[in-house]
């Protein structure tokens, strides 16, 4: 949970209009300035993503050492928000399970 937290106060810290913030609302900036913090904060890679709408892609990032996981929504003016970050992501296999 560490790298977590560090990723979070590396965003807060980067991103002076929103240092009041609380870590339980949606964090929102720059996609590439948020992209960057992903990436060199944590090292954090682009999994997979997916569009939830006409105008927003939602993007799944992970740090392969730690399995930290970041959910992020991006639109297409430039903005991204962070929506969700956890622990432990496991890929799971596409294989079909016996019934």
């Amino acid at each position: 949970m560490s790298r977590m937290t560090f990723l979070a106060t590396a965003l807060l810290a980067g991103i002076p209009q929103i240092g009041t913030a609380q870590l339980s609302e949606v964090i929102c900036d720059d996609k590439a300035r948020l992209e960057k913090q992903l990436f060199g904060a944590s090292g954090a890679v682009r999994q997979g993503r997916g569009m939830r709408g006409p105008d927003a892609l939602i993007e799944v990032w992970i740090e392969p050492g730690s399995g930290d996981w970041t959910l992020v929504q991006s639109y297409p003016g430039g903005t991204a928000c962070l929506l969700a970050m956890g622990e432990h992501w496991e890929t799971i296999s596409q294989e079909l399970e016996p019934s």
